[in-house]
């Protein structure tokens, strides 16, 4: 029987974000960015910032723009402080902060300390530091890391996900994986592996072996994460077609939206997935952000014409309530 792609609709799309359980995330915290957005934390796009804010190189500073700077950074500090106590930043004060931390070593550290000392406040003050190249946080994100503290090692984790993989990063995060007991430190580790490509082969089938048991842990935060980084560290597609399919049943519903996100990402499929997540699209039970998830990762399977049928019907009543 002829077989037919998945048709692309705008607000499908979209809601592979819902599937992802991002929802309305206004800052992307860099490369290997946060999955969700800290729900009370409000932090300006890029894309709403002045475009003229952009960094400037440190050679090309003059002196009277580097003392402008000084000023500038205190009083950008002082706007942190203020935006800390409401949990909101607007974006210029964002991008010059983010700017400085990459060229000031005075406001990078400034930055590094409240980050430590006010657990708190670390959504904003994580996105400020996500991506900074500099050793020094490198190195102040790989003590934290590596404390016998809880917290602290969450804090670690958490930095180095959104820093620049070196050696040393990789071995703390690889040993962590596989001695660390704490789910919510557990969760940032798994975020900050490397990309799969990245690793010997034997180190990359323990990693495997590793997150299909984590996507089965008691924590749901924990599964999902888990789950993500499997379907895109097996290559052989087994483990992780198993987990997924477990998943799309899970009774946690953010474990659910993961499974969507990871089959569309990485299109891995099968007919009990396909199946599995058409079941989901029809029952009218399911919340509508379901219904667009499942939808989303029926993007990547082939349909048969039957399939594709009921997938366009119900795809066309999901857009229309979405866009009421």
């Amino acid at each position: 029987m002829k077989r037919y792609a998945s048709a692309v609709f705008s607000v499908i799309t979209l809601a592979a974000g819902f599937a992802a359980g991002v929802g309305t995330v206004l800052w992307r915290e860099g490369a290997q960015s946060s999955r969700r957005a800290d729900a009370a934390v409000t932090i300006p796009s890029a894309a709403t910032a002045n475009c003229n804010a952009r960094p400037s190189s440190t050679s090309s500073l003059s002196s009277a723009t580097a003392t402008k700077s000084k000023v500038s950074a205190a009083e950008l500090l002082e706007r942190l402080t203020a935006a800390l106590n409401t949990n909101a930043i607007d974006a210029a004060t964002f991008l010059q902060l983010h700017r400085l931390a990459q060229t000031d070593p005075s406001v990078l550290r400034e930055l590094m300390g409240r980050y430590e000392s006010q657990p708190d406040k670390r959504s904003i003050l994580k996105s400020l530091l996500a991506g900074v190249a500099s050793p020094e946080l490198v190195e102040f994100s790989l003590k934290l890391a590596s404390s016998a503290d809880t917290a602290s090692r969450q804090k670690g984790f958490a930095l180095l996900r959104n820093l620049p993989i070196e050696n040393r990063v990789s071995d703390l995060v690889a040993a962590a994986l596989q001695s660390e007991k704490d789910p919510a430190v557990l969760s940032q580790v798994v975020a900050a592996l490397k990309r799969p490509g990245e690793v010997e082969p034997d180190q990359a089938q323990a990693v495997v072996t590793r997150l299909a048991e984590l996507a089965q842990a008691d924590d749901p935060t924990l599964r999902g994460e888990s789950l993500r980084a499997l379907a895109a560290w097996d290559r052989s597609g087994n483990l992780a077609e198993q987990r997924l399919y477990e998943a799309l049943s899970d009774s946690a519903g953010e474990v659910r939206n993961a499974a969507f996100a990871a089959i569309h990402e990485t299109s891995t499929s099968s007919s009990r997935l396909k199946s599995a997540l058409l079941g989901i699209a029809r029952n009218d039970n399911e919340p509508l952000e379901t219904k667009a998830g499942a939808l989303a990762a029926l993007q990547r399977c082939s349909l048969s014409r039957e399939e594709y049928t009921v997938y366009s019907r119900i795809s066309a009543d999901v857009v229309g309530r979405l866009e009421r």
